[in-house]
């Protein structure tokens, strides 16, 4: 028989990770993630019936066709011989690699500063002492090794098919060796050792080396002496902007900064209307003075180059190495809207020479792309995509291609949702998306090609392989290769259907599945050709589970089903409700059924709102008193709650008004199509949906109670208000969500008529407002003044204010607080349960 689900099972409840697949698709791994009990590592044979299970194991990786490593309860690395299930315990050891040619380890303890290399076909090890960084190249089989010992820091070189000998490259070097870098074929080697520190060296920059394994002969270059070199910049790192080497061996980028970053004295602090940024950041950046800045080596001159400085301090170099989009972010600042337009120039890094490329283009991460060669680029602009060549400076537009086919050209809302996956073999093609399909489209001539066939049946097709040749930075996208399997993520417009399809070189597309469940969306994990692949689905009522594709034999297998305890439990049933907003717009919402659910009886109802919702259907939802929020569906369903969840339409100009009307018109659609009663109906939201939930309340008493934390009560204040301590909050109002789509000074009345507080003498529902005291993202004291503002006029409401937490709360036994009070609060009035103390005091 099955049982209700009770706070006293929640935690058999895990999480299923996301599943990994070994190199050559012979292994597949996932971890069951535990609230509060162990967590799992679960190891095993995609093709076999070898099984390992690794109590509190973590961080797994495959290595090699054959080997895993992982952490175990002691965050001590175990490595793993899947062939013969022998472990072995390596104490201390940080960093495992495996050799290209497969017959190596190379193992790395970081805070014993021992490097070990291991052969794995006779078993010998070699170990080398004092080791603080180290550098595998792949294309040569060589390792470059940082020592240092008593009478100074040594470069050495190893070469895995010859461990007896150790080439040096320099010794008792009295700087530090603060970076490594291999080219791409592991003939040349480049790094930085670390500029003086002392009083007396205060003039000191840092050194650059270079080192071509075929002259075994070191070169420097001194920035101290290193003519254009600013003197009172020093070497630095920067994740962000990596030290490397061209490909060609002829260039080395690096990073530098200020030795002593330029602080402001400004007593008082001086904010001026036209500075491009709020004065916290000017004062920081200093006109950008204090920011990270590349610079250029060029060896066969021995010449320093900047790349970037004050007046063009970002850059985006192409993977040829020689030449840079350069640009500054704050040409057009102050700009109060979203993405300030730049301007981008094009620098030859041998010259030096810079000329204008796009005049006022769109901020924007995901606008512009290089080539890996770095002889083209395709940009965003007007709606479109171009393409560029850097050689012929010639400029075309690739959505223009469609017109042969369409009859008209593509037209996109923004870049971020038709962004190229990337090129094809060559250079000569690049991929390109319209509304369904997946397109080849030549950037010479010829007509564009469909590689999908999604239109016809309103599926939308989207590429989820990784290009075989990946991008070198964010600035590029990477190549696919003709001969690489394809893999695509397909989804319906409502959400309803989910699926994958699979192209094998020279074929059309092929659907593996395609049905109504939640298959979650991640760049393939797959074996590196691609033929085999999982990933995990899930229904409403069925936990996710782990499913494997074969390409080779074409079987589609459940290898794991998460939380298989689910099935000796009720799990409650979803239908979606149809319904109108007042312009006639037809929506949906989610409506979840009670367990216990009775046609028979009036169910109290919690509606949940957040903008749109649909794509929650199929998604399944662990009980658990942990979220930062204090919500939980299947909480609420095995207590008897009905929970909908509706769509919002929103008009530009009125965000709290469309809401409401949208809120109120599925709730009544939602309480008219089930047993429901219309006197127990709370509504409930977080962030945007607490402003929803505020708003809602002030145009309507059809709700018996009503819940919002982190909401927005009050837009004009929010709209001058410095969101998250450093941005302006401008363009959320005038872009984006908070849709006002007018600054404040020009639509005034709009700003205060959609304000909950602006309407708050209407509320007559009991509310409870909760938010983090170091919500900054939404003001908590947006939070606060609407309490006030109930409490001056003696209405009925309840402030939760929860110390050292910010827009979400983080602290479990925070979050298990809220979701305990969030629960009573609904009992109270939902259910005729007993007031809590806390209500009452």
């Amino acid at each position: 028989m099955l049982k209700n689900i009770t706070p006293k099972d929640y935690d058999k409840w895990y999480r299923l990770g996301i599943p990994k697949v070994s190199d050559n698709g012979s292994w597949i791994g996932y971890k069951l993630d535990y609230k509060k009990a162990q967590d799992t590592l679960i190891i095993r044979q995609t093709q076999g019936q070898k099984r390992y299970v690794f109590p509190g194991g973590t961080r797994c990786s495959f290595i090699g066709k054959d080997r895993l490593s992982y952490k175990d309860t002691q965050n001590t690395l175990q490595l793993v011989d899947l062939d013969t299930g022998k472990s072995e315990k390596l104490p201390g050891f940080t960093q495992i690699t495996q050799s290209e040619n497969k017959r190596y380890l190379i193992l790395y303890k970081k805070q014993e500063r021992e490097l070990i290399i291991r052969n794995l076909i006779t078993g010998r090890s070699n170990t080398y002492d004092k080791v603080y960084d180290f550098k595998y190249s792949k294309a040569s089989e060589m390792v470059s090794i940082a020592i240092n010992r008593s009478k100074g820091n040594e470069l050495n070189l190893l070469h895995l098919n010859n461990l007896d000998h150790i080439e040096h490259i320099f010794t008792n070097h009295p700087r530090r060796i603060e970076k490594i870098d291999w080219n791409e074929d592991g003939s040349q080697l480049v790094y930085m050792l670390e500029a003086k520190k002392g009083t007396k060296d205060s003039l000191d920059s840092g050194i650059l080396g270079y080192y071509n394994v075929k002259e075994e002969k070191p070169r420097f270059l001194d920035l101290k002496t290193a003519e254009g070199f600013p003197k009172e910049y020093v070497l630095a790192m920067d994740s962000q902007l990596p030290f490397r080497i061209s490909k060609n061996g002829k260039r080395v980028f690096f990073v530098y900064k200020r030795k002593t970053p330029l602080m402001s004295n400004d007593i008082p602090e001086v904010w001026k209307a036209d500075d491009p940024y709020i004065y916290k950041k000017m004062d920081y950046q200093m006109n950008w003075e204090n920011t990270n800045m590349i610079g250029m080596w060029d060896i066969e001159s021995n010449r320093f180059i900047k790349v970037t400085d004050t007046k063009f301090p970002k850059a985006v170099i192409n993977a040829a190495h020689n030449f840079a989009l350069v640009y500054n972010p704050a040409t057009y600042e102050p700009y109060p809207r979203a993405n300030p337009p730049i301007d981008f120039y094009l620098k030859n890094l041998k010259t030096g020479q810079m000329r204008l490329l796009l005049k006022g283009h769109p901020n924007s991460s995901k606008s512009i792309f290089l080539s890996p060669s770095g002889n083209y680029l395709v940009y965003f602009k007007e709606n479109q995509w171009w393409y560029y060549n850097l050689k012929k400076d010639r400029h075309i537009n690739l959505n223009q291609k469609f017109k042969i086919i369409r009859k008209e050209p593509l037209s996109y809302n923004s870049a971020n949702k038709s962004l190229p996956p990337g090129w094809g073999e060559g250079e000569k093609t690049i991929y390109m998306y319209d509304e369904f399909d997946l397109w080849k489209v030549p950037l010479g001539r010829g007509k564009p090609i469909r590689i999908t066939n999604g239109r016809n049946k309103g599926i939308r097709y989207k590429l989820i392989t990784k290009p075989e040749i990946e991008p070198e930075s964010k600035g590029s996208l990477g190549i696919y290769k003709n001969n690489q399997h394809l893999l695509f993520y397909l989804d319906t417009e409502d959400k309803m259907n989910y699926g994958y399809a699979i192209k094998k070189p020279n074929e059309v597309p092929k659907e593996i599945t395609f049905k109504e469940s939640y298959m979650f969306r991640f760049w393939q994990n797959s074996s590196k050709d691609g033929s085999v692949f999982a990933y995990l689905e899930e229904n409403n009522n069925v936990p996710p589970r782990v499913m494997l594709y074969s390409a080779k034999t074409e079987s589609l297998d459940t290898v794991f089903q998460g939380n298989p305890h689910y099935n000796q439990y009720k799990h409650g049933t979803s239908k979606k409700v149809y319904y109108t907003n007042r312009y006639g717009k037809k929506l949906s919402g989610i409506l979840r059924y009670p367990v216990d659910y009775n046609k028979d009886s009036l169910h109290p109802m919690v509606v949940y709102v957040y903008e749109t919702q649909r794509q929650y259907f199929h998604q399944y939802k662990n009980p658990g008193m942990y979220n930062g929020v204090g919500f939980n569906a299947a909480n609420l369903v095995n207590k008897g709650y009905f929970v909908f969840l509706p769509d919002i339409e929103y008009k530009i100009g009125e965000p709290g008004f469309s809401a409401a009307d949208c809120i109120v018109s599925g709730t009544k659609a939602a309480i008219n199509s089930a047993a429901i009663n219309p006197n127990k109906v709370a509504l409930v939201g977080h962030s945007f949906g607490g402003y929803e939930t505020l708003f809602t309340i002030t145009q309507t008493d059809l709700f018996t109670t009503a819940v919002a934390g982190a909401g927005i009560g009050n837009y004009p204040s929010e709209y001058l208000y410095i969101a998250d301590k450093s941005r302006l909050n401008f363009a959320m109002f005038e872009d984006y969500q908070l849709r006002m789509g007018k600054p404040l000074f020009e639509d005034y009345q709009g700003y205060l008529d959609n304000s909950p507080v602006y309407h708050a003498k209407n509320v007559s529902t009991p509310l409870l407002i909760w938010s983090g005291k170091e919500d900054f993202h939404v003001n908590y004291y947006q939070s606060i003044s609407f309490h006030l503002a109930l409490k001056r006029m003696n209405k009925k409401n309840t402030l939760l204010l929860y110390p050292n937490e910010t827009h979400a709360l983080s602290n479990p036994k925070n979050q298990k607080d809220l979701s305990l009070r969030i629960q009573q609060w609904l009992a109270y009035y939902l259910m005729d349960s007993s007031k809590i103390d806390w209500m009452s005091k």
